[in-house]
């Protein structure tokens, strides 16, 4: 994580970039926990999400408005400027989801969870999960929640793509 006092003094923009390359890294990085054991989802633990996981990616410098939504079953709705689209999370990609998620402990994130006072060119991030919605950017993201944000960046950008 970035110590704050570093993060003030980089321009906005720079911040921004800065938290989208983090974001692509955490992303390239998912796939399952370093101790090798599966990750959950489809995998032998048994683990699915309780219900549906919506993901909401908003702003930056490029803009985009994304959303996908995934059912416990691995199936997912993406929504990006150019259209909507059906699609079917991999059993590695639905793993590394229900581990993240459960890694993240979104229920213990305050919901709201946005740099204060808002931060131009900012990515907002927005989590509804079981009923409770968590919002953040890219200013004061929660590091536990890095991981789950960059897999759901690659996702939409794989499955919403074209």
């Amino acid at each position: 994580m970035i110590d704050p006092r570093v993060a003030r003094s980089v321009p906005m923009t720079m911040r921004a970039v800065l938290v989208t390359v983090v974001l692509a890294l955490a992303a390239a990085g998912c796939g399952g926990d370093e101790k090798g054991a599966p990750a959950g989802g489809s995998g032998s633990s048994g683990e699915r999400l309780a219900g549906p996981l919506k993901f909401l990616v908003t702003g930056g410098d490029a803009f985009r408005q994304d959303r996908i939504t995934v059912q416990p079953d691995g199936s997912a709705q993406v929504q990006t400027l150019k259209g909507t689209k059906a699609a079917k999370l991999t059993d590695e990609e639905l793993d590394a989801v229900v581990a993240q998620l459960d890694d993240a402990d979104l229920e213990d994130i305050p919901e709201d969870s946005l740099t204060k006072p808002p931060m131009p060119d900012a990515l907002g991030f927005s989590f509804v999960y079981q009923g409770r919605e968590v919002s953040t950017d890219s200013g004061s993201m929660p590091e536990d929640l890095e991981p789950l944000v960059g897999t759901f960046i690659r996702l939409v950008d794989r499955y919403g793509s074209s």
